[in-house]
């Protein structure tokens, strides 16, 4: 049996909570040094060179600080991740339209006709890579909280999906501690995974 990814949390609030706060800027600085590379490579992926990927990664930026104080997730509406969705294709939008020069008219309405899509469809490539990314972020930012057996016992039991049996054979570990400690990195890692996607509870009033 092939483990899928952790459930995506959609009520924790933590990281998006503190970048709504006015002058934190560590927060600020910590959400655009994880979510930097993950926009700019979703513009390369839609065919913007490196300049103007890292242009409109800024814009991104931009548009996330003016609208991050009035976000609430509403499951309705959606949620963050599919929010930075929208302001990243609007944002790739907008560059195709100011880029006449070096686009022809036909290309430039398939263009848009692709990066914008159905009104209030999500899109399924940006979910994609934002889960991936997120997943592959996370596991890179808890490593080092444990040693090369814990992570070992990871490494085997979740990410190559194979039996705790095997895995305690094959580290000469007892099974009943592979089980507590592939369920205590797992546990880290979904916590890691809520600090990073989690959305904001509650609108401010």
């Amino acid at each position: 049996m092939t483990h899928g990814k952790p459930e995506w949390p959609s009520t924790m609030p933590s990281l998006l909570l503190k970048i709504r706060e006015l002058h934190n800027h560590p927060a600020w600085q910590a959400f655009v040094e994880i979510y930097h590379p993950l926009i700019f490579s979703f513009c390369r992926r839609r065919g913007l060179q490196d300049a103007d990927a890292f242009d409109v990664t800024q814009e991104v930026f931009s548009k996330v600080s003016q609208g991050i104080g009035s976000f609430c997730y509403e499951p309705h509406k959606g949620k963050f991740r599919n929010w930075l969705g929208t302001i990243t294709r609007h944002e790739i939008s907008n560059f195709i339209q100011r880029d006449d020069r070096q686009r022809g008219s036909a290309i430039q309405v398939q263009s848009l006709e692709t990066l914008v899509g159905v009104p209030g469809e999500v899109d399924a490539e940006w979910v994609e890579q934002f889960n991936t990314y997120v997943h592959d972020t996370a596991v890179l930012r808890i490593r080092p909280e444990f040693d090369h057996d814990q992570w070992q016992v990871f490494v085997l039991g979740w990410l190559e999906d194979k039996p705790s049996g095997q895995v305690a054979d094959a580290m000469n570990r007892d099974v009943q501690w592979v089980y507590k400690t592939k369920n205590l990195v797992l546990a880290r890692l979904k916590q890691e995974i809520e600090f990073l996607t989690a959305d904001i509870a509650r609108c401010s009033m």
